[in-house]
C-alpha cells in the first residue's frame, strides 16, 4: 500500500511539471542570442573606440594623426636675410636680401624677392692677375649689383619637430622659380675701347677710363631667371627662421678687341660670352602677418 501511494504522488508531480507554461520572453537572460546577423551589424568603432580620430581638413591632401601646428594659408610672409656668393672663384659678394611671399594655400605662394649686392674681386683673382699675369674671360668677371624679381613658390614637404615629447614647431622644404631684372658691371682695361654697338661709335666712341686700380664698363641692365630652394622653420604663428640657396642666371657678352685693334679702333671684333650662375646662400628671419591663428 505504501509503495502504491508513493508511485501515485510521483506521477502527480511529473504531470504538474509537464503542464507548466513556458517562461515569458522577458524572463530570458539578456545575454542570450537575440538572432542571427547581429555581429555583422556592429562596426569596429562600436566595439573599440579609436584613440586617433581622423582629421578632415580641406588644406591637407594626406591625412595624418596630427595636423600642422601652424598654418600659413592667406598669410603674408616678410623675410629679411643675409646673403653670400659661394660658387665664384673670381668674385666674392655679400648682400642684404629680402622677400615678400603671399601664401595662397598651405603649399603654394607668390613671391617678390630681391637684393642689393656688394661684389669685389676675390683674392684668387687678384693673385692670378698680379702674380701670373693671367686674366679670366671677361664675361666670367661680370658682377651682379642688384636684382629684383617675382616668382612662384611650392612647398611639397612639411613636418614637425619634437624633442622629448615637446613640439618645437613646423618646418617645410620649398622650391621657387621666377623671372628677374638686374644691373651688372664688367671689368675693362684702361684706354681700351668699349662695345661700339652698346656704348657708341665714331666721335662718341667710348673707352675704358684710365688710371690705376680696377676699372669697369658702364653698368648694364639684364633680364635673368631665378631658381631657389630652401627650408623654413616656424617657431610659432608669427615668426620663423629661413635658409635658402638662390641662383640668378643670365647671359653675359663682353666686347674685347685685340691690343692692336684697340690702339687704332680697328681690327676684328672679339666677344667673350658666358652663362653666369650666381649662387647665393641666404639665412634670415621671417615674420607672418594676417590670416587666422590656429
Amino acid at each position: 500500500m505504501t509503495i502504491v501511494t508513493a508511485l501515485a504522488l510521483c506521477a502527480t508531480a511529473y504531470a504538474q511539471e509537464g503542464d507548466a507554461p513556458p517562461a515569458e520572453a522577458s524572463e530570458l537572460d539578456p545575454q542570450t542570442d537575440v538572432g542571427p546577423g547581429t555581429d555583422e551589424e556592429l562596426s569596429v568603432s562600436d566595439i573599440t573606440p579609436s584613440n586617433f580620430p581622423r582629421i578632415v581638413d580641406e588644406e591637407e591632401t594626406i591625412y595624418a594623426v596630427q595636423r600642422k601646428a601652424y598654418l600659413v594659408r592667406e598669410k603674408l610672409e616678410v623675410s629679411v636675410m643675409f646673403s653670400a656668393l659661394f660658387n665664384d672663384r673670381f668674385v666674392e659678394s655679400y648682400a642684404p636680401v629680402g622677400s615678400v611671399t603671399y601664401h595662397l594655400a598651405e603649399n603654394f605662394g607668390l613671391e617678390l624677392f630681391g637684393g642689393y649686392f656688394i661684389p669685389n674681386p676675390s683674392d684668387g683673382r687678384t693673385e692670378l692677375v698680379n702674380a701670373a699675369g693671367l686674366r679670366p674671360e671677361f664675361a666670367r668677371l661680370t658682377e651682379l649689383l642688384w636684382a629684383v624679381g617675382i616668382g612662384g613658390q611650392w612647398s611639397p614637404v612639411y613636418g614637425k619637430l619634437e624633442i622629448a615629447g615637446r613640439q618645437l614647431g613646423n618646418f617645410n622644404f620649398y622650391l621657387s622659380a621666377g623671372v628677374a631684372v638686374g644691373q651688372t658691371r664688367t671689368e675693362c682695361i684702361a684706354s681700351f675701347p668699349l662695345d661700339p654697338g652698346q656704348f657708341g661709335s665714331g666721335q662718341d666712341f667710348e673707352t675704358c677710363e684710365e688710371g690705376t686700380g680696377t676699372k669697369y664698363e658702364p653698368e648694364v641692365f639684364r633680364p635673368m631667371g631665378s631658381f631657389a630652394g630652401g627650408l623654413r622653420f616656424y617657431f610659432n604663428e608669427r615668426i620663423g627662421l629661413r635658409f635658402e640657396v638662390r641662383d640668378y642666371v643670365f647671359a653675359s657678352r663682353v666686347y674685347r678687341p685685340s691690343a692692336a685693334g684697340a690702339a687704332n679702333q680697328t681690327g676684328p671684333e672679339r666677344f667673350s660670352d658666358a652663362i653666369r650662375n650666381n649662387l647665393y646662400a641666404n639665412i634670415g628671419i621671417s615674420f607672418l602677418f594676417g590670416g587666422e591663428d590656429n
